[in-house]
């Protein structure tokens, strides 16, 4: 099983809006930057690829 772990608000945003559902929402141990984890799907992977194009 493999996961994302996204640290850019703005992503997460845009995520949500696709309708993915993150696993959880926690703060990293070493610098204490917010992140949300998902499961890895190819359409997670689509969504992000969309995203990046977009947006970078």
């Amino acid at each position: 099983m493999s996961y994302f772990y996204c640290y850019d608000i703005h992503l997460f945003n845009y995520l949500t809006s696709k309708g993915f559902s993150f696993i959880t929402k926690a703060r990293h141990y070493k610098t204490n930057v917010l992140f949300s984890m998902y499961l890895k799907t190819p359409e997670l992977s689509i969504a992000i690829d969309e995203w990046e194009a977009t947006n970078h």
